[in-house]
C-alpha cells in the first residue's frame, strides 16, 4: 500500500494524472482491506486522492472532478477528526485541502474558517517554518483573495513564499504555486505592474 501511494504522490507531481488516481486508489483499497476504513493510514490515501482531483480541475476547469474532491475530503475530515483529534496536523492539513475546494467552488467564505482552523491547528503542533504549515498558509493566503480581503492575503502569501524559498530554494516548484497567488492578488488590488512580475517570476 505505502509502495503504491509513493507511486500514486510521485505521477501527482509529473503531472501523470491517470496513472496517480490509479495508484492511490491501489493504495486505499489496500489500506482499507488491511486497517479499515476510519484507520488513519486509509483517510491519508483518501486525502491525496483529494488533493489530486483538487490540481486537475483547477488544471482542466473539470466540475466533476472538484465534486468527487469535495466529497473525498469532507469525509477525511470527519474520518481524521474521529481517528485522530481535531487538532492533530494531519486533520489540519485535510482541512487546508478541503479549503481549497471551497475556494474552487466560490463558497469563499467557508474556505476562510477551513482554512484559518487549518493554520491554527498545524502552527500550534509543527512550528510556523514546517511544510505542512507553509501549505496550509498558503491555502488561507487564498482562501483571503477568494474572499477579496486582499491585504490578509498578501500576507500570508508572502509570509508562505519566504518559509518555502528558504526551505527548498527559489527554484523549488511551489514556488511557482505562490508566485501565481501573488499575481492574483496583486491583479485583484489594480496593481497590475506588480503582478505582471510576480506571474513572470512563476513562469521563470
Amino acid at each position: 500500500a505505502e509502495a503504491y501511494q509513493n507511486q500514486g504522490t510521485a505521477a501527482g507531481l509529473a503531472g501523470q494524472f491517470a496513472l496517480a488516481m490509479r495508484a492511490l486508489r491501489a493504495a486505499h483499497s489496500c489500506f482499507a482491506s488491511v486497517n479499515g476504513e476510519r484507520h488513519v493510514t486509509t483517510q491519508t490515501a483518501m486525502l491525496l486522492q483529494g488533493q489530486l482531483l483538487t490540481s486537475w480541475s483547477r488544471l482542466k476547469a473539470d466540475a466533476t472532478a472538484l465534486d468527487r474532491a469535495d466529497g473525498l475530503l469532507n469525509s477525511v475530515c470527519k474520518g481524521l477528526t474521529d481517528e485522530v483529534g481535531p487538532d492533530s496536523h494531519l486533520t489540519g492539513t485535510s482541512l487546508a485541502a478541503w479549503s481549497r475546494v471551497r475556494c474552487l467552488q466560490l463558497q469563499p467564505t467557508e474556505a476562510v474558517q477551513l482554512a484559518t482552523q487549518s493554520l491554527q491547528c498545524c502552527e500550534a503542533r509543527l512550528g510556523a517554518d514546517n511544510p505542512t504549515v507553509i501549505y496550509t498558509r498558503w491555502a488561507l493566503a487564498e482562501a483571503f483573495a477568494e474572499a477579496g480581503r486582499t491585504s490578509e492575503a498578501r500576507d500570508h502569501a508572502l509570509r508562505a513564499l519566504s518559509a518555502t524559498e528558504k526551505a527548498y530554494g527559489p527554484e523549488h516548484f511551489e514556488v511557482g504555486g505562490m508566485l501565481e497567488t501573488l499575481g492574483r492578488i496583486a491583479h485583484r488590488e489594480g496593481k497590475h505592474h506588480e503582478a505582471e512580475e510576480f506571474l513572470r517570476r512563476c513562469l521563470t
